[in-house]
């Protein structure tokens, strides 16, 4: 298993070793770290820059067959705004489901639950799935 780290969230880093000036890109270099006897592995510093990540925060580890890739998490603002896109794309693409977000605008979760449990295909599903 290769460990990829994905480095394409922050740019415009330049950082200064060995009285040279490196790139922008780190894509292609290899970083190599040893696992400690407690399965710990130091992430080099380079990429720390990149992703943008400090002392004592966190990453993400997304896990493939074939790799695994690190990445600094989303912040909410960055979340939400990826989240009404795809709202936005939905609604675009799909009327019935931009007539149901206007039908259950200001409902909890759970009152949509609870109404949709209600409904003929609710307790249909229900029915089938668990006898009840």
């Amino acid at each position: 298993m290769s460990v990829v780290m994905d480095i394409s969230r922050v740019e415009g880093i330049s950082m200064v070793g060995k009285n040279e000036q490196m790139t922008n890109d780190l894509a292609g270099r290899i970083f190599r770290a040893r696992i400690s006897s407690s399965g710990q592995v130091t992430i080099p510093v380079e990429i720390r820059k990149k992703l943008g990540v400090e002392k004592n925060e966190e990453v993400n580890f997304e896990v493939s067959d074939d790799a695994v890739v690190v990445k600094r998490p989303m912040t909410w603002d960055e979340f939400a705004e990826k989240q009404q896109a795809r709202v936005e794309e939905l609604k675009r693409k799909n009327p019935k489901f931009a007539k149901a977000l206007e039908k259950n605008k200001g409902k909890t979760a759970n009152e949509m639950r609870d109404e949709w449990m209600a409904s003929s295909e609710g307790k249909a599903y229900y029915k089938e799935k668990y006898g009840i």
